[in-house]
């Protein structure tokens, strides 16, 4: 039986094309120095987003991975708040009086 490599598993698809011939129109090879990036995603919750969004996988992880960027960037605003202002003696704590 011959060994298989990761060339000979390679599918051939419309965009992709043999060795040696020029490539044909379609989606650009990632850059070189990118990688692809997986995330690990517990299956029952992604199954329950779907149904309760009534959208594929694929969009329900986009959305849910834009709204924690979201509400990433919110809290990191908060924080970097924390100290902005001056007390004011009304809003001291209990425990300075």
């Amino acid at each position: 039986m011959p060994k298989t490599t990761s060339k000979s598993r390679r599918r051939r698809t419309p965009t992709t094309s043999k060795p040696g011939k020029p490539g044909k129109p379609g989606r650009p090879a990632r850059a070189a120095g990118r990688e692809r990036r997986q995330i690990v995603v517990d299956a029952a919750l992604l199954d329950a987003a779907m149904r309760l969004t009534g959208r594929g996988q694929s969009d329900t992880v986009n959305v849910a991975l834009a709204q924690l960027t979201e509400n990433a960037a919110i809290l990191e605003g908060l924080f970097a708040l924390h100290g902005a202002f001056p007390t004011h003696p009304d809003h001291e704590a209990a425990e300075d009086r």
